[in-house]
């Protein structure tokens, strides 16, 4: 979101879902998502967010993502296999 300068509130606009929705989204990795709204995800970030990044991931904590940054490294997010 940050890339394409977009809110919780912009992307929920987008996505037809309500700003927490969209904060649910990111912040409870394992909660439900439907395929439909997955694909509008994806479509909407022109592919930056992929079906496994909804499907199979935990967030980065803050630390992490600035230390990341800090070294000129995209953060990436950490991922958990099932």
């Amino acid at each position: 979101m940050d890339r394409f300068e977009l809110t919780n509130t912009d992307f929920a606009e987008k996505l037809g879902v309500t700003r927490q929705r969209v904060s649910q989204i990111i912040n409870q990795p394992g909660g439900t998502i439907s395929v439909k709204l997955a694909r509008k995800i994806v479509e909407i970030t022109a592919g930056e967010v992929k079906y496994d990044d909804l499907f199979n991931w935990v967030p980065m904590t803050k630390a992490k993502k600035r230390a990341a940054t800090k070294a000129g490294n995209k953060p990436e997010r950490a991922s958990t296999s099932y």
